[in-house]
């Protein structure tokens, strides 16, 4: 009985909601749903509420070129081969030493701390025998967007995403020759016996364990203004305009370093702020044309992260093993939009098709540890002539911190009942989206499904 009720009550909030203009904040992993601003009233006092839900499953994603991929290997080919190259101390890491300490030149970035030669050798400091990662990236969000208009068009307004990912069916590919010179022994054998130990002597679990994290990501409140005019010029018929600011408030969803996926839900838990502007002009009765575009800054924060650790900058992809602590100056991310809208195509049917491109920009660290690189910062001083190795340029090699940006063309059907019974105390609408990727650089794609339910209605006052 407790169940039909509540089948009963969710059905019931479904057909009486609609799309209200909500944040959605594209990430690396997902695109954003598509913003359209709604020509929803601007009367004192009435409420909003909307409630999304969207859906992403991809094996597949851009490479720095642009060319397709798998997902989990957008930053290049994983070079297991040096992995190990900078980590210390060696003599608490027993198969780092078995692997890459012994008979290395010191310029490479070891400690040149002696080791037995294993059963199966060392690993070639020239061999490269890079692994392609492979894997599912999946995505579910539920979003729940308040906004309340105040007077003289000012709102509130406050985004709420729960977020889920999952990565799974995760594996490898060996791109080019699975003999390791220097070890008895293949790439296969390596990545599937050898490298669990290594990566668990770092705190990490294996790395074909599937990946889940669920939590509220970052939650955004702020004010805003809007307008509207429907004093018509020619063929234009009326315009309404919105910009909103507000504070990006970290929830969980930080990354995880024990995990070769454990990729952050959101932002990574960074404090920031977020700005917003939209238009759109109506053209007729049924027709209209708009723009949206957004920015997110993040405030700096210091944090241990995974960090690539090879002073000769030839560690790629995915993994690294090496810990440090350093001051995170976070990308800021933006994207632009524009879109064409069909409405009262039958009543309050409405439809739009869209652009979007969003983008996040380069990320930099600061080392802010004493141990990072520290041998090889004073193997590099005394060779003759003396040679300078900067740690920063070092740390900042890795193309996972590298900016990331992808274009999407959406397709959305919705109806809304505000474009025909404005008499309604409570005015509802519903609309469903697709959404495809066109291009893409270094960040998974996959193809967008979500729908979103609001109400609006006006405060007895």
């Amino acid at each position: 009985m407790m169940n039909r009720f509540l089948g009963k009550a969710l059905l019931g909030l479904v057909l009486i909601t609609g799309v209200v203009s909500a944040i959605e904040l594209p990430v690396r992993y997902k695109v954003g749903a598509f913003d359209v601003t709604q020509r929803k009233t601007t009367d004192n006092w009435v409420s909003n509420i909307d409630l999304r839900y969207s859906s992403v499953s991809t094996r597949d994603g851009y490479d720095n070129n642009s060319q397709r991929t798998s997902a989990l290997d957008v930053f290049g080919n994983t070079n297991i081969v040096r992995l190990g190259f900078g980590l210390e101390p060696f003599a608490a890491t027993p198969n780092i030493a078995r692997f890459w300490t012994h008979g290395y030149d010191p310029a490479a970035g070891i400690l040149p701390v002696p080791a037995p030669v294993a059963p199966f050798g060392r690993l070639d400091s020239g061999a490269q025998n890079p692994v392609k990662i492979t894997g599912r990236v999946a995505a579910q969000e539920l979003t729940l967007n308040l906004e309340q208009n105040l007077f003289s068009g000012f709102f509130a307004q406050c985004y709420v995403p729960f977020r889920s990912l999952t990565i799974d069916n995760i594996g490898y590919q060996v791109v080019g020759s699975q003999d390791l010179p220097g070890l008895a022994g293949t790439v296969s054998n390596f990545v599937e016996v050898e490298l669990p130990r290594i990566m668990r002597e770092q705190g990490m679990e294996a790395p074909l364990t599937v990946y889940r994290k669920s939590a509220v990501s970052e939650v955004i409140a702020g004010l805003g203004w809007q307008g509207f005019n429907n004093k018509g010029f020619g063929v234009i018929q009326d315009a309404t305009g919105r910009v909103f600011i507000g504070a990006i408030i970290p929830g969980g969803g930080r990354r995880d370093n024990a995990y070769l996926t454990g990729f952050p839900l959101g932002y990574d838990g960074f404090f920031g702020v977020h700005t917003r502007i939209e238009l759109e002009v109506g053209i007729q009765k049924c027709f209209a044309l708009g723009m949206a575009s957004s920015v997110n800054i993040f405030f700096q924060d210091t944090r241990t992260n995974r960090v690539m650790s090879d002073a000769e900058k030839k560690q790629a992809g995915l993994l690294s093993l090496a810990l440090a602590r350093v001051n995170v100056d976070q990308g800021p991310v933006w994207d632009v939009s524009a879109y064409a809208k069909l409405q009262r195509i039958f009543y309050g049917l409405t439809g739009f098709v869209g652009y979007s491109f969003s983008r996040q920009e380069e990320t930099k660290l600061l080392v802010k540890d004493d141990k990072y690189l520290n041998a090889a910062v004073q193997r590099y001083m005394q060779q003759v002539p003396p040679r300078f190795l900067n740690m920063n340029d070092v740390i900042n090699c890795d193309q996972r911190l590298r900016s990331w940006e992808r274009q999407m063309l959406h397709l959305s059907i919705g109806y809304d009942f505000r474009l025909h019974a404005k008499a309604l105390v409570l005015a509802p609408a519903i609309n469903f989206e697709y959404a495809y990727p066109i291009d893409g650089r270094r960040v998974m794609t996959g193809k967008y499904l979500g729908g979103t339910a609001s109400v609006q209605f006006k405060m007895p006052f």
